[in-house]
């Protein structure tokens, strides 16, 4: 199989939730860090040795550039050219190893499940085990750029463990809630930590089946396989399965989604994908049954024919992962604790890269996403931050073709639920404070409602997006000394969020005045403008900082600040004298530092 592109992160937001909830998974000891020994019950009770799994993980993806910060700030140190070598070696020979075993065990498994007449949680569980095992495998293959020989066999590990949980999903909901049922009446469904947060003790299948999607769509994007150009899949062979996935698929939202408000294009959408013309039209196979891998070449419609069958095989790739969230979607129902759709809503935020080449979202993964940020069997709803973060990631992918209705459309519904929200995840890190501003959806400037809140316009849900960043920001970073390119994560916000005044002010023409987010906006500039100052004024880092970029900073401070207004205070943005090489001050409207951090504090405080 062919090297394709280098592996490109998500989001560092979720990188870190996943760095930590890899770190407890290992802690809680889910699963035995040894492989099964040899011997005649070996193959049914294969383990895959996660803490040497995961330790390749995390290293390939330093080695891939997506360093992720230490909670303590500062960047993790790659490794040298020996020990990346030496790492890279090992990396090659416990994949070439475990892939092999595992797929061993795996059909011998497979053949004892085939015999059965109906599923108990223990095969289930077993599945999900399986699953997650090949999803973390084809992570590690395309980090270090080995094994690829095993490419396909694990995904078709996970098409053949969807084939088991998808037609017998019935079996699984119910065995699932009979587990529930008998784990509340033993008052061991939830455990409290010593902060009176609350999580859920021990449902190791459930995290199985969460961290597989999070691998799978990583591993996937990693290898490049929505461009890949050659066959994954025998079309013909696998078009009844996969619209089985579709129809179940369909089934579970229908379920989940009753009782809420659908439009009829919703309602007509998934009554469609319960058919199997339908499901086989959503796969891109209406054309395939005609066209036969040996005349592709031949036929004089190559172009199309190969676009055709691309298209199919991405959604093939897409469906996997749908078909996992819908199932612990329907499982997080059925624990109806706090933030008990977290999982469901991480692993969404994992595959949304899956959905930016031409097989593009649909009404699909907006429905999915209902089910897991506002769904009609909860008390609660996500929090503006969460919707906000889902919304913006969305639009950075550009995974829907009618990108800004299709956001719209899903921000509004979210709205019109009414029900309180949970509370607002708050960072954990200084790189997380800065994302937060990047992650402010600009589509929702669209929604124009009254009266002026964050349930009912677009505008005033991206003021209270940025002044909750804001805020978050000032505590995290006032503690904190600077770490390591903190000023590329400044610049790299600052930039998205002058664009982001760009918008407020373009959608803003119709209003009768400047919105508060302007405001926040400009409170935002002068608080990253005496940051950069502190910075400089520490002695430390200062060799990250090229004049371009300090240039740069100091336009997009002209740019949104606005001149003249009473009241006015300008940014103030360090420089560097060529003479000394240190760092001097550039303060517009005559204020000095000390008085404009009063300010910033005084106004951010007030505000």
């Amino acid at each position: 199989m062919r090297h394709w592109s280098p592996w490109r992160c998500v989001g560092a937001a979720a990188a870190t939730g996943a760095l930590i909830h890899r770190r407890q998974f290992i802690a809680d000891g889910l699963y035995d860090c040894r492989a099964g020994a040899a011997g005649k019950d070996d193959t049914s009770k294969y383990r895959l040795p996660l803490r040497r799994a995961l330790h390749f993980v995390e290293k390939g993806r330093q080695l891939a550039g997506a360093v992720v910060e230490r909670e303590g700030g500062g960047g993790e140190a790659l490794p040298s050219n020996r020990e990346g070598s030496l790492l890279h070696e090992d990396a090659a020979r416990y994949a070439a190893y475990h892939c092999h075993h595992m797929l061993t065990s795996f059909r011998a498994e497979r053949r004892q499940w085939t015999k059965l007449k109906e599923f108990s949680f223990d095969e289930f569980t077993r599945v999900m085990e399986y699953l997650f095992f090949a999803a973390l495998l084809l992570h590690l293959t395309a980090l270090y750029e080995t094994a690829d020989k095993y490419c396909e066999a694990l995904i078709d590990v996970a098409m053949s463990c969807t084939i088991f949980l998808s037609k017998d999903a019935d079996g699984l909901h119910h065995a699932d809630m009979l587990r529930q049922g008998r784990s509340k009446s033993t008052d061991a469904k939830v455990a409290y930590l010593s902060n009176g947060e609350e999580f859920e003790a021990r449902d190791e299948p459930w995290n199985s089946l969460h961290w597989a999607i999070v691998h799978f769509s990583r591993g996937v994007f990693a290898w490049g396989l929505l461009d890949h150009t050659e066959l994954l899949f025998d079309m013909k062979r696998t078009m009844k399965p996969y619209s089985g996935m579709v129809r179940t698929f369909a089934k579970i939202i229908c379920e989940r989604l009753a009782g809420m408000s659908l439009s009829a294009e919703d309602l007509a959408f998934l009554s469609c994908l319960s058919t199997e013309e339908g499901a086989g039209k959503w796969l891109g196979t209406a054309n395939i049954s005609a066209v036969s891998s040996t005349d592709v070449f031949a036929r004089a419609d190559k172009n199309i024919v190969e676009a055709t069958l691309h298209f199919a095989q991405q959604r093939r790739l897409q469906i996997l992962p749908l078909m996992w969230m819908a199932l612990l979607t329907r499982h997080s129902a059925i624990i109806g604790a706090p933030r008990c759709f977290q999982p469901a809503r991480h692993a969404l935020l994992n595959a949304i890269p899956l959905f930016q080449e031409e097989a593009e979202a649909d009404t699909a993964l907006k429905l999915l996403a209902q089910c897991c940020y506002f769904p009609s069997s909860s008390l609660l709803k996500a929090s503006s931050v969460e919707v906000g973060v889902l919304l913006s990631q969305m639009e950075r992918h550009g995974v829907f073709s009618s990108s800004e209705f299709m956001l719209v459309e899903l921000l509004q519904a979210w709205m019109r639920v009414e029900a309180p929200e949970e509370l607002s995840p708050s960072v954990k890190s200084a790189y997380g404070a800065y994302m937060a501003f990047r992650n402010i959806p600009r589509c929702a400037l669209r929604v124009v409602g009254k009266p002026y809140t964050a349930k009912s316009d677009g505008e005033a849900f991206v003021h209270e997006l940025l002044f909750h960043a804001l805020v978050q920001w000032s505590s995290c970073l006032s503690v904190r000394a600077p770490f390591h390119r903190e000023v590329e994560e400044l610049l790299i916000s600052a930039r998205y969020v002058a664009s982001l005044f760009d918008s407020i002010r373009q959608h803003g023409k119709d209003r009768d005045s400047v919105g508060a987010a302007v405001l926040v906006v400009e409170a935002t500039f002068r608080a990253f403008a005496v940051r950069v100052a502190d910075i400089c004024t520490r002695g430390r880092l200062v060799e990250s900082m090229s004049p371009s970029d300090l240039a740069e900073f100091d336009r997009l401070v002209d740019h949104v600040l606005r001149e003249g207004t009473e009241g006015s205070v300008g940014g103030c943005v360090p420089h560097c004298t060529k003479e000394t090489g240190n760092c001097g001050f550039t303060v517009r409207g005559g204020m000095d530092l000390e008085k404009l951090t009063c300010y910033v504090h005084f106004f951010i405080f007030f505000i």
